[in-house]
């Protein structure tokens, strides 16, 4: 609405000062000139603003004051917010000029006119009314209105996207407002060099458009208490000149410098050229992830304003490319959708705009690009649907297995800590009846028959047997493959059941059990000594140990500690 304003007020040479604190209106001198007076001090944005408006109107029709009811009509009409309410306002300015006939008054009412065709964004029709003013006005007698009508034309041009005839007139105006340095013309000579300098830029001349924007920011000082506020559109098309000269990092400390004023100015407009820019910046400095959040901003202001054009645009296909290269069909499909919205929304507001300037809208091919992705994303839901079927229930089995598992691991630490507290208790044990057995060997022990299951086994014959296994243990004979206890006891010139009532009376076990507790002990402090066993496979530790393979050494030690030989070897590790 502010950069609707300010256009106008510009057409106008109204230039608003600073809102004043007034007094409530049943305390003001009831009469046109008061009304008058408030109107000219007083914000457009100050809530007394609109009723002072109705009631001037109202008054000076009661009075049937002409020039005042002119006055009236005018602030109507910039005020009014329904386009077909600011032309009925605006024809009235012609009616009346033509029961009292004003030349000034004339021009006024085209410029008015020319205006609501602007909030329409019908240029055609405002550079023919603009060009209606610019004939009747006296270019020696009133040569401010002259330049200032110029300068409005200019923008025309500018809207209508014909940069040469309007850098004609912006220079032109530029020129004439720079000998003077009231007020009105430093506002004037300020705006006309700032889109001077953007018409060069779109024509590509991006040094003669710098060169425009650094002079006037060296000069902007001269409006003093305003000098911030025309600094920050400068250094937004400072911003944008820096962009193509490549200076990306000075273009973005630019455009940040100018958005606080612009948006402080409530201009959305600009607002979404600094975003589309930033996005650029970011884009040529392969910071895709900052950029995107910038094009973002833009569709955002669309959103939200629902305000669009043609230069900003393209933000949207960085938005749909970004999404397609990340395979995102959803978001590609969103900012397809969204593109398409903003070219209808633009078709519809510059109907007047050239056929070529609609043709880039290509809505056809996004329509078609829309159809495409929506099929595409049906198909890839339907896939996801038979995926899903599978999916749960496969997802529902694991969770099953993972909770037993978890389960199953808490069960095997239990049995490992256990292990280890036995294994030492077991180590403590030998330590001490290898002191008991070296005392027994000082002393003389009778010889005597030991009976064991109904079975009389000779004392020489059972020390030999000990002698025996305790070599066989101490060599680690029990590795053997294929091990047995026929085997052994051959081996040692006694018979089957004297060895196996020997292994069950001093070891407590059977043979089997016997030779696989030795196995399993062996495995682990190999395990503990001998870091390349960690990264053996079962298999070829089980042969190591002498087992037939390594589901038999698996069976044998979870039967024997209660948890598998890996979980051993993991535990393991993880206290290394």
């Amino acid at each position: 609405m502010k950069a609707k304003l300010g256009l106008i007020l510009l057409f106008l040479a109204c230039f608003y000062i600073k809102a004043q604190k007034i007094t409530p209106k049943d305390n003001i001198d009831d009469s046109l000139e008061a009304y008058l007076n408030v109107l000219q001090n007083t914000s457009s944005q100050d809530s007394l603003y609109q009723k002072t408006v109705d009631h001037y109107l109202q008054k000076a029709k009661k009075e049937d004051n002409y020039e005042h009811l002119f006055q009236a009509y005018i602030y109507k009409a910039i005020i009014e917010k329904n386009v077909a309410k600011m032309h009925l306002y605006a024809d009235s300015l012609f009616i009346l000029n033509k029961q009292y006939p004003n030349i000034a008054n004339k021009i006024k009412a085209l410029q008015i006119k020319s205006t609501v065709y602007y909030v329409e964004k019908d240029y055609p029709k405002m550079l023919e009314y603009e060009l209606s003013a610019l004939k009747l006005i006296e270019k020696e007698k009133s040569p401010y209105e002259y330049y200032k009508s110029i300068y409005s034309i200019g923008q025309v041009y500018f809207y209508m996207q014909q940069y040469a005839d309007a850098k004609d007139n912006f220079k032109d105006a530029r020129n004439y407002f720079s000998a003077f340095k009231d007020y009105n013309n430093q506002r004037g000579y300020f705006n006309s060099i700032r889109y001077e300098a953007l018409c060069e830029y779109y024509l590509q001349n991006y040094q003669n458009s710098y060169k425009l924007i650094q002079k006037a920011l060296n000069e902007v000082t001269i409006l003093k208490h305003y000098a911030n506020f025309e600094r920050g559109y400068l250094e937004l098309v400072l911003g944008m000149n820096l962009y193509q000269q490549k200076q990306y990092n000075k273009s973005l400390e630019q455009l940040k410098a100018a958005l606080p004023t612009i948006q402080k100015n409530e201009d959305y407009a600009n607002e979404s050229v600094i975003y589309y820019y930033t996005g650029l910046n970011y884009t040529a400095v392969n910071n895709i992830s900052e950029s995107i959040e910038y094009f973002k901003k833009v569709d955002l202001l669309f959103q939200q304003r629902d305000y669009i054009n043609f230069e900003v645009l393209p933000a949207y296909n960085y938005l749909v490319e970004y999404f397609k290269d990340v395979n995102n069909t959803e978001q590609q499909l969103y900012y397809t959708n969204r593109q398409l919205l903003a070219s209808v929304h633009l078709q519809k507001s510059y109907k007047s705009l050239s056929s070529t300037l609609h043709k880039k809208l290509d809505i056809e091919g996004l329509q078609a690009e829309k159809e495409r992705l929506e099929n595409n994303l049906k198909q890839k839901n339907n896939r996801l649907f038979v995926i899903l079927c599978i999916a749960i229930p496969g997802f529902l089995i694991s969770l099953y297995f993972w909770i037993y598992n978890n389960k199953k691991k808490k069960e095997y630490h239990k049995q490992y800590k256990a292990s280890e507290q036995q294994r030492e208790i077991d180590r403590q044990t030998r330590i001490n009846l290898k002191t008991v057995e070296d005392d027994n060997k000082k002393k003389t022990i009778p010889t005597k028959v030991t009976k064991s299951r109904s079975v009389i086994v000779n004392k020489d014959i059972e020390q030999m047997i000990l002698n025996e296994l305790q070599k066989f243990e101490e060599q680690h004979l029990y590795l053997e493959s294929n091990l047995d206890i026929l085997k052994l006891a051959k081996r040692w010139n006694t018979n089957r059941t004297y060895l196996s009532n020997c292994i069950n009376k001093h070891k407590g076990k059977t043979f089997l059990d016997y030779i696989n507790s030795l196995r399993i002990n062996y495995f682990m402090e190999m395990i503990e000594k001998n870091k390349h066993w960690k990264s053996y496979k079962i298999k070829a530790i089980a042969e190591e140990l002498g087992f037939s393979g390594g589901r038999n050494f698996s069976d044998v030690f979870i039967k024997q500690m209660g948890f598998p030989p890996s979980y051993y070897i993991q535990q393991k590790e993880k206290e290394k």
